[in-house]
């Protein structure tokens, strides 16, 4: 059986275009506090700033459960969005709120923990008019469809999280390399054969743990894991799966399946998609 797969190719040409670069700032929180923050270097840099857009993202050290850590960033990064809205509503315009739980940290045997994970980043994109030869041009391409393709071996019955294995993304990129095609196949038998089956998709990027989300070279806007993980909520939507059953999110760096990274092998073990079973 053959279907026709759309492969987007990159042609060279030359032309002017926008790239989005991020600026950030970030305000620390004491231990368990979500509601006080030093306000006098973040009004100093947002005095500063034009009209643009940005991003408020919460953390917390490894202190705390995990349900506790995601409650207590998301309540620290609402403070802060609050604290914009009510001074700089005309210039700034926060497109995200989200709070991330912990941040990874390789020594977690403090008692104090780490103030240095009890923070929120304030992300903004600024633009900057770039030279670049690039344009996209679609062709068809036709590949076989594997056949005889089994449903993913999980275990419906229970809330997990299950890494679509094999699922590799080209780096700093939303777009899967050719060879996850099977994968990403397999996932739609599962969807199929499973059919009350509900799931979360969660894209995740390896190497930077300075910021939320990384630059997807594709789009030039700063969501990364975002954009991964809508990738495979376009890909099941297009082969049928209702989108009721679907969601998707971008977890950034958050929560690294391997930390540090010392080699690729690291990197590309974090540059990942998982699957969240939620019923």
């Amino acid at each position: 059986m053959i279907r026709l797969l759309i492969i987007s190719t990159l042609l060279l040409f030359s032309c002017i275009a926008v790239s989005q670069k991020n600026d950030t700032i970030s305000v620390f929180f004491d231990l368990d506090n979500r509601s006080d923050f030093s306000k006098t270097e973040l009004k100093a840099r947002l005095d500063k700033i034009s009209k643009t857009e940005g991003q408020v993202i919460g953390y917390t050290d490894y202190l705390g459960s995990a349900a506790y850590n995601n409650r207590l960033s998301e309540d620290r990064a609402k403070t802060v969005a609050k604290y914009i809205a009510a001074n700089w509503a005309k210039q700034i315009t926060v497109t995200k709120i989200a709070g991330m739980g912990e941040l990874p940290t390789e020594n977690q045997t403090s008692v104090d923990g780490d103030s240095k994970s009890r923070r929120v980043d304030v992300i903004f994109l600024k633009s900057e008019r770039i030279k670049t030869q690039i344009v996209q041009e679609s062709e068809n391409i036709t590949i076989p469809f594997p056949s005889g393709l089994e449903a993913l071996d999980i275990d419906t019955s229970i809330a997990s999280n299950v890494v679509l294995k094999g699922v590799e993304f080209i780096p700093g990129r939303h777009y899967p390399i050719p060879e996850s095609r099977e994968k990403l196949d397999q996932l739609s038998v599962t969807m199929k054969k499973y059919t009350t089956l509900n799931i979360e998709i969660q894209g995740f990027i390896c190497c930077d743990y300075t910021r939320f989300d990384g630059m997807d070279n594709d789009t030039q806007t700063m969501n990364l894991s975002e954009n991964r993980a809508k990738f495979i909520y376009d890909f099941l939507i297009r082969e049928g799966i209702d989108e009721a059953r679907l969601s998707y999110k971008g977890y950034g760096s958050s929560k690294p399946k391997v930390f540090p990274e010392t080699n690729e092998p690291d990197r590309q073990a974090n540059r990942r998609v998982e699957i969240s079973i939620m019923k």
